[in-house]
């Protein structure tokens, strides 16, 4: 009779723990999607923004997507929760900085030059971004084969 129950709380028990390691597993999994769609959409801007200052002329509904699209990524970056809220809003103040605060809105728009400050100012502020949200999602889901 006693040894029943052992079995039965053994069997319990690997479920329990089966069941939390798929859960676990399966939000990691959600999360890395929502981070990689995050972080392609993330280089879209890039490229957007790039193009918007080399370009010979001023193009208003550039600018004006370009905005959108910066908004956009700001809200999305809220939900993912992998950083915490001082630290996000100093990365999206550095990419809207580095996208709108020169040579935007304006219709004395000078093109860039591809390895000026403006376009590196960019592509930096992108890529700290991005360092920032992979480090968000090692630390809220460290791999088990770390630090072996």
């Amino acid at each position: 009779m006693f040894g029943q129950f052992v079995t039965w709380g053994l069997v319990v028990g690997g479920w329990i723990v089966v069941d939390r390691l798929s859960q676990k597993r399966e939000a990691r999994k959600e999360v890395r999607s929502q981070v990689d769609a995050f972080i392609a959409d993330l280089r879209t801007l890039e490229a957007q923004a790039i193009s918007y200052h080399l370009a010979t002329t001023y193009d208003k509904a550039a600018a004006r997507a370009i905005k959108a699209s910066v908004e956009h990524l700001r809200i999305r970056l809220q939900y993912l929760g992998l950083l915490t809220a001082g630290r996000r809003a100093a990365l999206i103040s550095r990419l809207r900085r580095a996208i709108t605060s020169d040579n935007f809105d304006t219709v004395q728009h000078v093109p860039q030059e591809i390895d000026g400050q403006l376009i590196g100012e960019i592509s930096s502020a992108t890529d700290s971004l991005v360092h920032a949200l992979e480090s968000g999602f090692r630390e809220e889901f460290p791999s088990p084969w770390a630090n072996r």
